[in-house]
C-alpha cells in the first residue's frame, strides 16, 4: 500500500486532519448562530474566527509550495486549535454550551487533535536522506514502512486506501442471513450499509391468498426465535376487526404463552451475544434453559419452533393437564440461574469493556428512527405496549403487577435485587440494551406466575378458534403488540369476503436495524458485533 506525500497536493480537502477542522468550523458556526447579540459580537466572533483558521492554514500550507512552510502552517493550524479550546471554554463558563454541544465538539477536538500533530510530524519524512538532499519535492510515492519510524503516527496521519469489507450474509455476528457492507479507513468505520431481502419469501403476498387462521403458520416464520408472540399480534389483530373478545380464560393463557415466549426469546438474544464477542459458554448455558421452555411448549401443541398455537378466538387447544405445575417447577428451577448468566457477561470486566459507552443511542435517536422493545428502553425512553397500547391488548395484562424495564431517574426499578449498572456504561449504550432484555426476563417471571394463578382460578373456556372460512366485516385493522424485538404491528383490510384483500406486517427489528449507519459511524471494525448483537434483530422478521 502506498500513500501521496508532499506539498504540491491539490486534493487537501481529502485529507481526514482537513475533514476534522471543516466540522469544528461548522458546528462552532451553528452554536454560536444562536447567542444573543451580545455574546455574537464579542465571544462568538472570536470562537468563529479561531476555528475557521484551523482548516484555512491546513490548507494554505499544502499550496506553499516547500515542507518547511507546509509545516509552519500546519503548526499555525494547531495553535488556533488551541485557541478554539480556550474560546470554547470561556463559552462553557458563561453558560452558552448545553452538554449535548459540549459532547459533539469534545468527541471532534479529541480526534483532531492528535491527527493534527501526527500530520505535521509527517510532512516531509521521505524516503531520501533529509541531512544530504535538500531539495523541495513535487508529489512523491513512498511506502508506509518509509515514510515514517514511529508506528503510532501511522494511525492517524497517513491516509490508507478506503476499503468496502461485507461483513455476511453468512456472517455468524449479522443474527441472519444480513449483509452488512463497512467502509473503512484503517479499522476505522465510516459508513454501514445494511442488505436485505435474503428472506424475502411473499408472506404478506400469500396472506392475501388465505385466510387469517390459515395465514397464522406464516407468522409463526417471521420472528421465528419468538412464534408464539407472532401469532399473537395477528390473532388480536383479526379480533379487532370481528370486534371479538375472548374469555378470560383465554386471555389468562396467552399471557402464560407469549412472556414464556419472550423468557425463550431473551435466552437466545443473551446466549447469541455472548457468542458474538467471543465467549462460549453463556451460548450453552442460555439453550440449556430454553430446551426446557420448548419442551413445555411442545406438550402444549407438538411444536418446538414453529407453534401455530395462539389463534384467531383463543388458542388450538387447552393446556394439558399438569402442564402449570411443570411450568411453575421450571420458574423455580430457572430463577436462580439467572444469577449466573448475570456473572457470566451482565458483571463480567471483559463483556463490560465490550459494550460499555459502545454504540451509544440517544433517546432522540431512539425515537427518530423508530425504534421499539428494548432498544428503545435501554436508550432511557419509558414506552411498553403491554401498559402503553391499545385497549384490546392491555386487556390482556389488566391487573397484572410488572414493571416497565427502563432507566428513570438515574436507576432502574427496585422490585427485584439486580446488579448495579457500572461506571463504565453510558445510557443507551450496547450494555444497557443487554441489561434491559435480562431484566425483562424476572418480569416476564413475575408476570407468568401471576398468569398461572388467574387461570387456574378462572371459569369458562380458553377460546375456541375461529371458523376456517368465516367472512370478515368490510374494513380495516391496525394492531400492534410487544414482541420480544419491539413493537409488531399487523394490519388488516377486508372486502367482505373470508380472505383478506390486504395484509401487511410491520416488522420491529426493521427500524431497530435501520439505526446501524448512524450508530457504527467513527466505531471501530471489531465493535461491529457488539452494536449489531445489542439491537437483537431476526431477519425473517426484517424480509419476511
Amino acid at each position: 500500500m502506498s500513500v501521496v506525500i508532499g506539498v504540491a497536493r491539490t486534493d487537501f480537502e481529502k485529507l481526514e486532519v482537513y475533514q476534522l477542522a471543516e466540522r469544528l468550523a461548522d458546528l462552532t458556526w451553528r452554536i454560536a448562530l444562536h447567542w444573543d447579540q451580545m455574546a455574537k459580537a464579542t465571544l462568538g466572533g472570536q470562537l468563529i474566527r479561531a476555528a475557521d483558521s484551523v482548516g484555512a492554514n491546513i490548507a494554505e500550507g499544502c499550496g506553499r509550495g516547500s515542507y518547511g512552510d507546509n509545516r509552519r502552517f500546519a503548526k499555525i493550524a494547531r495553535g488556533s486549535l488551541y485557541e478554539t479550546k480556550h474560546w470554547l471554554r470561556r463559552a462553557y463558563s458563561r453558560d452558552l454550551l448545553d452538554a449535548g454541544q459540549i459532547e459533539q465538539l469534545r468527541s471532534i477536538i479529541d480526534e483532531l487533535a492528535p491527527r493534527l500533530n501526527a500530520y505535521i510530524r509527517s510532512i516531509g519524512r521521505a524516503a531520501c536522506n533529509p541531512k544530504t538532499d535538500t531539495t523541495d519535492y513535487g508529489p512523491r510515492t513512498t511506502h508506509m514502512s518509509t515514510l515514517v519510524d514511529d508506528p503510532r503516527v501511522i494511525e492517524f496521519d497517513v491516509r490508507t486506501d478506503e476499503m468496502l469489507v461485507n461483513m455476511g450474509p453468512q456472517h455468524p455476528s449479522t443474527h441472519g442471513v444480513l449483509r452488512l457492507v463497512l467502509r473503512t479507513d484503517g479499522e476505522v468505520v465510516s459508513e454501514v450499509t445494511p442488505h436485505l431481502g435474503y428472506l424475502h419469501r411473499c408472506a404478506e403476498k400469500i396472506g392475501e391468498n388465505l385466510t387469517p387462521r390459515q395465514w397464522i403458520p406464516y407468522t409463526d416464520r417471521m420472528d421465528y426465535l419468538a412464534g408464539m408472540n407472532m401469532n399473537l399480534g395477528w390473532s388480536l389483530t383479526v379480533e379487532k376487526l370481528l370486534k371479538y373478545e375472548p374469555p378470560e380464560k383465554g386471555r389468562h393463557l396467552r399471557v402464560i404463552i407469549a412472556e414464556m415466549g419472550r423468557i425463550a426469546s431473551h435466552l437466545v438474544g443473551m446466549g447469541a451475544y455472548g457468542l458474538d464477542l467471543g465467549s462460549f459458554s453463556p451460548f450453552l448455558y442460555a439453550f440449556r434453559e430454553r430446551e426446557k421452555i420448548l419442551d413445555l411448549f411442545e406438550e402444549v401443541c407438538g411444536a418446538r419452533l414453529t407453534y401455530s398455537y395462539l389463534t384467531v378466538g383463543g388458542a388450538t387447544a387447552d393446556l394439558p393437564r399438569g402442564w402449570l405445575q411443570k411450568c411453575e417447577a421450571f420458574l423455580e428451577q430457572f430463577e436462580p440461574i439467572i444469577a449466573e448468566y448475570h456473572a457470566l457477561l451482565t458483571t463480567n470486566s471483559i463483556f463490560i469493556k465490550r459494550t460499555a459507552g459502545i454504540g451509544v443511542m440517544s433517546p432522540e435517536m431512539a425515537i427518530n428512527f423508530g425504534t421499539s422493545g428494548p432498544v428503545l428502553r435501554g436508550s432511557g425512553v419509558d414506552h411498553d405496549l403491554r401498559r402503553d397500547g391499545e385497549e384490546i391488548y392491555t386487556a390482556m395484562y389488566d391487573g397484572y403487577a410488572f414493571e416497565v424495564i427502563v432507566e428513570k431517574d438515574g436507576h432502574y426499578p427496585k422490585d427485584h435485587k439486580y446488579p448495579a449498572v457500572p461506571h463504565e456504561a453510558v445510557l443507551g449504550d450496547c450494555w444497557h440494551r443487554f441489561y434491559v432484555r435480562m431484566l425483562e426476563v424476572v418480569q416476564s417471571i413475575d408476570l407468568v406466575r401471576q398468569a398461572i394463578d388467574r387461570y387456574s382460578t378462572a371459569e369458562g373456556g380458553y377460546g375456541e378458534p375461529r371458523k376456517l372460512t368465516e367472512k370478515l366485516p368490510k374494513g380495516e385493522a391496525y394492531l400492534e403488540t410487544e414482541s420480544p424485538r419491539g413493537q409488531m404491528g399487523f394490519y388488516l383490510v377486508s372486502d367482505g369476503s373470508s380472505i383478506p384483500w390486504r395484509a401487511r406486517a410491520r416488522s420491529s427489528s426493521f427500524c431497530n436495524l435501520s439505526v446501524t449507519s448512524d450508530l457504527c459511524r467513527g466505531c471501530l471494525i471489531a465493535d461491529i458485533p457488539a452494536i449489531v448483537g445489542s439491537l437483537d434483530i431476526v431477519m425473517g422478521e426484517i424480509d419476511r
